[in-house]
């Protein structure tokens, strides 16, 4: 298989300031691109900072969020948490529960889910059995060379 146009000659831009190179290209939808820095800080029960962590404008909030926990954790004792959902990631939530803090937002976890070793591949038909006797047939290869299996229904 050819590899999609848009992925066949990609080169990547990496925009620097002229003025401020440490800066990042922060870029929220459409119209909102822009040099700037993101401020992750630490507050009390009163909203008084405490502290504070400063990364460029294209790093992802999930990333300075381990050093703000591990520092402020070790000053403060356990503390509660309030995060927005970029910080929404399994490493953030299990830092959280290992330093004793209850993460600010749900952690779903799927229930009755099947595991790849729960299937048995039937070689003769090309379709692998469920543990309730049905089939996942398969369906196409895709462009990453992964093979899909589906469940057909029959009515």
């Amino acid at each position: 298989m050819e590899p999609k146009k848009s992925e066949a000659n990609e080169v990547k831009e990496i925009k620097v300031s002229t003025t401020d190179p440490e800066s990042g290209y922060y870029v929220k939808g459409e119209r909102e691109k822009q040099f700037a820095y993101s401020v992750h800080a630490a507050s009390d029960k009163n909203g008084f900072i405490l502290g504070a962590v400063v990364t460029p404008g294209n790093v992802h909030d999930s990333v300075p969020f381990p050093k703000l926990i591990d520092k402020f954790t070790d000053h403060l004792g356990t503390p509660f948490a309030v995060a927005d959902s970029a910080y929404k990631t399994a490493p953030s939530a299990k830092r959280l529960i290992d330093r004793g803090i209850c993460p600010p937002f749900r952690i779903r976890v799927q229930k009755n889910t099947l595991r790849k070793n729960d299937f048995v591949y039937d070689e003769y038909f090309n379709v692998y059995l469920w543990p309730n006797n049905k089939t996942l047939d398969y369906r196409t290869t895709t462009r990453e060379a992964k093979r899909q299996w589906v469940i057909e229904r029959h009515l």
